[in-house]
């Protein structure tokens, strides 16, 4: 997982492994995580500007500039599989069965909230929906009440997915998001948010990432 915030990027892996790249990914520089779990996310907190990294075993890092990085007390021990930034001032996590949501508060404490996530694993999140065991699919309603339960949206597929992306901030194209998953599952939401459709991918290789363009397009 790779993130970019200012004129760093970072990206994270197995055995607690971070890197740092400071002209576009030419180059890269090992930095100390102080962690042998293995990170499988990671998310730049443009507000506060810092980058924010989760893994196994509930580990959650943070850095303010990708290279020191210390570690931040979590609610749960189970495996972390994806973090973002979240509506209001604040990071958002999903991970596991019975992660339930973790919300990292303004002032970098963070605590467990029950949305109605049930069993289901998670992997793939955005500041308004989440996605992972076979085609499982919430939305927030009510993004800045965590008291809320988040909704169950149906998807055409049974097939886990992987990650989510929507198509920036603000305007029209906030609507429109894309999942993606195994067997080269892709799924793209119209640009009015009223449903999911399949679209052909050409592969049948489980798909781990998707990424909006600045500029327009999703990779």
């Amino acid at each position: 997982s790779s993130i970019s915030g200012g004129t760093t990027v970072v990206t994270v892996g197995e055995q607690g492994t971070i890197l740092t790249s400071a002209d576009d990914g030419d180059t890269w520089t090992p930095r100390v995580s102080g962690t042998t779990a293995w990170l499988t996310a990671v998310c730049y907190d443009y507000r506060s500007g810092h980058f924010i990294a989760v893994g196994d075993g509930g580990t959650i890092l943070s850095s303010p500039d990708g290279i020191a990085w210390q570690r931040e007390a979590a609610p749960t021990t189970l495996r972390l599989n994806a973090v973002t930034v979240g509506p209001a001032n604040d990071v958002w996590a999903v991970g596991e069965a019975g992660v339930g949501l973790l919300v990292r508060e303004a002032n970098g404490v963070w605590a467990r909230h029950d949305v109605g996530f049930g069993s289901r694993w998670l992997r793939g999140l955005t500041d308004s929906m989440a996605v992972g065991e076979a085609g499982a699919n919430f939305r927030s309603d009510s993004a800045l009440d965590q008291s809320t339960p988040w909704q169950i949206v149906p998807t055409p597929t049974a097939t886990d997915l992987e990650a989510v992306t929507r198509g920036g901030r603000s305007g029209t194209l906030s609507n429109a998001m894309v999942a993606v998953g195994a067997d080269g599952v892709i799924l793209e939401r119209d640009l009015s948010g009223t449903g999911w459709n399949l679209r052909p991918s050409g592969t049948t290789q489980r798909l781990r990432g998707v990424c909006w363009r600045f500029g327009g397009g999703m990779t």
